[in-house]
């Protein structure tokens, strides 16, 4: 062998993903210096390349920097598929409804508080 009879490792060393616990810290740091979109983007990379049970927490948070940033549109979104992952995050109800409110949809906030309701009492059982 041309290396003197020593194998050579060739295999690239995967990437390690950031925990969503990294990431929270990440983007609350940039939350606190002003930069609500950049927090924003960490919780996208993460949501995209992760199924984890804990993607609802994600997209949770991810659903209140875009309320915070104006995006209602983005930020409902952010609740309804947190929402669709567990329906008991009443957390999710509780802001998918003011954001409802804001949007001047009366209705449909009510509706997702309501829901919150059955999700805390569900969870007190």
């Amino acid at each position: 062998m041309p290396d003197g009879g020593k194998r050579r490792d060739t295999a690239v060393k995967a990437v390690e993903k950031p925990s969503l616990e990294q990431v929270i810290a990440q983007a609350d740091q940039l939350r606190t210096a002003g930069q609500l979109l950049a927090a924003a983007r960490q919780y996208e990379a993460w949501i995209t390349a992760n199924d984890s049970p804990s993607k609802c927490v994600a997209l949770f948070n991810l659903g209140v920097l875009r309320s915070d940033l104006g995006d209602l549109n983005g930020a409902e979104a952010a609740y309804a598929e947190a929402i669709g992952l567990n329906p008991r995050l009443y957390q999710g109800h509780i802001n998918a409804g003011l954001v409802a409110e804001r949007k001047k949809q009366d209705v449909e906030a009510v509706r997702h508080w309501l829901a919150a309701e059955q999700g805390v009492m569900a969870a007190t059982w």
